[in-house]
């Protein structure tokens, strides 16, 4: 006799291709990826690491895309490597970036703080309005400074 729920019906199947899934009705694993309720992952916008300048005295770079889960781990080795790592002064162009996770938010910090510990800062240039607000919102603008153009990222580093 097949295993019962209290009420006394049988118990799904673990067939799956029977797999329910929360949406409108039951849907077959393969319906559920291609169903119109589910978010399609946008793969135009990879995330990537651009250097606009590698110096004595500052590192130049902007992050492009999405930093999310996926967009993160693609990234954080060679953005640690570039920032924390090199201990000199950073300037984070996020003009390009188009979501930030906590994740995101993690590895910003982490450089930011492993900097700090070198006695040197990282500063977060141009973030677009959704960036800003999780900056805002998670109060990292107190911890990492947020400009609104290198120019300025550069005098507030003393750097020319």
């Amino acid at each position: 006799m097949a295993p019962t729920r209290p009420a006394g019906r049988p118990l799904p199947s673990h067939n799956c291709n029977d797999f329910e899934v929360g949406l409108p009705g039951r849907l077959r694993l393969h319906e559920f990826f291609t169903h119109p309720a589910m978010p399609v992952t946008d793969t135009t916008h990879a995330t990537d690491i651009r250097i606009h300048r590698k110096d004595d005295q500052v590192t130049h770079l902007a992050l492009v895309g999405r930093l999310d889960a996926l967009g993160v781990q693609k990234i954080e080795l060679h953005f640690t490597a570039l920032t924390a790592s090199r201990r000199k002064p950073a300037v984070v162009d996020l003009a390009e970036v188009t979501f930030l996770s906590s994740l995101g938010v993690r590895i910003l910090l982490g450089s930011a703080r492993a900097l700090a510990a070198h006695g040197t800062k990282l500063v977060l240039v141009n973030p677009q309005p959704q960036v800003l607000q999780v900056l805002q919102l998670g109060q990292i603008v107190a911890i990492i400074p947020v400009e609104t153009d290198v120019p300025a990222a550069f005098a507030l580093l003393g750097v020319k």
